[in-house]
């Protein structure tokens, strides 16, 4: 009587009978074939799985071509969120502290006034009537192109109130003076502890080159200017009219 194979395992390129039952009417399950244990160490039911889920993917994206391109849409969507977290967290505590790549954001810390002047050693050296007191900080990275962009923003900001009691004009408009003052603690990052810390500011020569620009740049485009003096120990007075206090920042390539 002929033997009935339940299985077979492939070994050094042979076929061996296994388990031949001499009962012919015992049901019996088809032929199977065992690949031995793969010499990697890899259990075999962790690698009949993972040969699985890889045969199931590909079936899906043959069945189903158009869900792949809406799995690259999402993806690309996380993608450009993590980015925009990334920006925004730039934004708030000006990077680098928190190992993020470097971005650098120009800083100013505007205020409507009535009137503000600056002294150093109990001297004034600048002064304006209506018009904006400006706190001026230069974050690493920035550059001179940032610097202009920033001014522009800062003598075009629509702070003061028009006829009908809404700000809509802005220091150009009102024709007001504007006050300067070097301010680096603006870069400070303060998200944790109880010290800031100024690491995020431009060198001090870098710091000091940027501000110089910008004030020099600012009496080329403006009638009234008026400016304290960098590195100084400084005391300012001012009237804040509103009060009226804006951050502005300015991105590269803005």
């Amino acid at each position: 009587m002929e033997p009935v194979v339940r299985g077979i395992v492939r070994k050094d390129e042979q076929r061996v009978l296994l388990d031949a039952d001499q009962n012919p009417g015992r049901h019996h399950d088809p032929p199977r074939e065992v690949r031995p244990r793969e010499s990697d160490g890899e259990g075999e039911q962790a690698q009949r799985l993972r040969h699985r889920e890889h045969a199931a993917a590909r079936v899906h994206a043959r069945q189903f071509p158009q869900y792949l391109g809406r799995q690259q849409l999402a993806q690309a969507r996380r993608r450009r969120a993590a980015q925009i977290v990334t920006e925004l967290l730039a934004v708030a505590g000006h990077v680098g502290h928190v190992g993020l790549p470097t971005m650098a954001f120009m800083i100013a810390l505007i205020q409507r006034v009535s009137q503000a002047h600056v002294r150093v050693e109990s001297q004034v050296v600048g002064e304006i009537g209506r018009g904006v007191l400006a706190f001026i900080c230069a974050v690493r990275g920035d550059t001179e192109e940032q610097a202009d962009a920033l001014l522009a923003k800062v003598l075009s900001y629509r702070i003061f109130p028009d006829d009908a009691g809404k700000m809509n004009r802005s220091l150009r408009d009102v024709g007001g003076g504007l006050l300067i003052v070097s301010q680096f603690t603006l870069a400070a990052d303060t998200h944790s502890g109880t010290r800031p810390s100024l690491t995020p500011a431009a060198a001090p020569d870098e710091g000091r080159r940027l501000y110089d620009h910008f004030v020099s740049r600012a009496r080329l485009e403006h009638r009234q200017v008026a400016a304290g003096i960098f590195g100084a120990m400084m005391q300012i007075e001012l009237i804040n009219d509103g009060p009226v206090t804006f951050w502005l920042q300015v991105r590269p390539g803005q």
